[in-house]
């Protein structure tokens, strides 16, 4: 007989119309996207500017893809990780025929991968742009286009995979599970193995001891609750420690770590962790 295991786990279903829909969304988004980000590229001269924009582009190129996929129904991470990298592959391909087209003043459309590499040769032979006054050309500007490649791919198959990283899913009403935060105002956990412990033997008290933290204190809990809403059978819970952080500027960062996360847990519980979080909050 199968144990039945404490926390979710993925099913790796990916369903019949998942790709599709992924590789469909995927063209169509690198398409109008990489002809943005290849316009802005050309057009805006500073090198810090460029590396936030590179940035951003393989981020949206994989929220969109990962999206797609959530739309779809598709609950396999590797799946997300393949399309990620490979939509983040094939928009900075596309960015390259639409940075080629606006160098030339929408005169000529470049679009035959040899024909590129033919045109990207001969430009790093003479150089295209500067740095620190300095023309830009050879090796070093290939290894700044790879570069570029590379953090879009790594950028796009990072944010796609982690659309579905920790969304639970509920196999028999075919749905996501909705996810509330109940707090993220608890006290620090001290001991993170005996919480865990405690929880996966179904112990809440743990928690519901820690009370709300100070508002100046930089290191707490956060306790967030997934649940089936259509069938009310199926419920996660995971908490997750917060490190906040203070910059010159007085900006607050945030970084988590998890502690707890998708443990499966009964309707009871739920409603005993409910009962808890609304008498201080």
């Amino acid at each position: 007989m199968k144990e039945k295991s404490l926390y979710y786990k993925e099913s790796g279903h990916i369903g019949a119309m998942g790709p599709v829909i992924m590789l469909l969304v995927g063209i169509i988004a690198s398409g109008v996207l990489a002809g943005i980000y290849g316009f802005a590229m050309f057009y805006i001269p500073f090198v810090y500017l460029n590396f936030i924009l590179t940035v951003l582009f393989g981020a949206c190129i994989g929220m969109v893809v990962g999206n797609s996929g959530v739309a779809a129904k598709v609950r396999n991470r590797k799946l997300m990780l393949l399309f990620g990298a490979l939509f983040g592959l094939i928009a900075a391909y596309f960015s390259w025929i639409a940075w080629l087209f606006a160098a030339s003043e929408m005169n000529y459309l470049v679009y035959e991968p040899l024909e590129i590499f033919t045109v990207l040769l001969e430009a790093s032979k003479v150089g295209i742009w500067s740095l620190f006054g300095s023309i830009v050309k050879g090796g070093f500007l290939w290894s700044i286009w790879i570069m570029e490649a590379l953090i879009i791919i790594t950028a796009a198959t990072y944010t796609a995979y982690y659309t579905i990283r920790n969304r639970p899913f509920c196999e028999s009403c075919n749905e996501w599970l909705t996810s509330t935060t109940l707090t993220s105002r608890l006290q620090a956990i001290h001991n993170h193995n005996e919480l865990v412990l405690a929880l996966e033997n179904y112990n809440i008290e743990e928690l519901t001891k820690l009370n709300v933290c100070h508002p100046d204190d930089l290191i707490r809990a956060k306790v967030t609750l997934h649940h089936c809403n259509s069938c009310q059978e199926l419920s996660c819970l995971s908490v997750d420690e917060l490190l906040l952080s203070v910059n010159e500027k007085g900006e607050v960062n945030q970084k988590e770590k998890a502690i707890v996360e998708n443990l499966i847990i009964n309707n009871s519980i739920l409603l005993q962790l409910k009962q808890w979080c609304s008498s201080f909050i």
